[in-house]
């Protein structure tokens, strides 16, 4: 939670950020712990003084490490977890984890910098989630599982148990996952398989 009085700063200007900022104020509904709660878009990067606190409100994996990346030696980067979520014993939440509402995460988990657990997302046992992942809402994540950096998880997509997901890599909302899944891949459907992406 962020130090009393300071502001914080939603990074972004979209839904999802105004998303982040309604978890943001489920946490300080008394006023007590930010002077202001605030959403700052890129233009406005330069108000970050190094002094208060940030969030990721991108939904973006991409988006998300480039910006923490950019900017993270000018805020501190605050743990946001809803209140009506359930975080279990020995959970490790790094930096800038932000875990919407409904959401919960069962035992003995690992969630590292500026990732985000939508709302009523399931993890079980023994997952390991890199850096600025988005998992978005109502997805499963069986136990076992390892989600490597900078990964997009689909609405409703089920990970089953001791699949990897390789960095970059997209699931669509939806898809169940039954095989591991490469770096950088597009995988769809029942069950996931990948897709060829269109040179532009």
């Amino acid at each position: 939670m962020g130090s009393m009085m300071q502001v914080l700063s939603i990074l972004g200007a979209s839904g999802h950020a105004r998303e982040v900022e309604a978890i943001a104020r489920s946490l300080d509904v008394d006023g007590r712990h930010w002077a202001e709660i605030r959403l700052l878009d890129a233009s406005q990067e330069a108000l970050l003084d190094g002094d208060g606190d940030a969030v990721l409100g991108m939904g973006s994996p991409s988006v998300r490490q480039s910006v923490m990346r950019r900017l993270r030696d000018r805020a501190s980067w605050p743990i946001l977890i809803h209140p009506q979520s359930h975080i279990g014993p020995r959970v490790a939440l790094a930096e800038g984890v932000v875990v919407a509402v409904a959401s919960s995460v069962t035992v003995d988990v690992e969630l590292d910098a500026g990732s985000m657990l939508n709302s009523a997302v399931a993890v079980g046992h023994d997952v390991k989630i890199g850096k600025y992942c988005m998992v978005n809402p109502h997805a499963t994540i069986s136990g076992n599982v390892v989600i490597e950096d900078g990964v997009l998880i689909g609405a409703g997509a089920v990970i089953l148990e001791g699949r990897r997901v390789g960095a970059g890599a997209v699931v669509g909302a939806g898809a169940v996952v039954t095989k591991d899944v490469h770096p950088n891949a597009r995988v769809v459907g029942v069950p996931a398989r990948e897709i060829r992406q269109e040179k532009d």
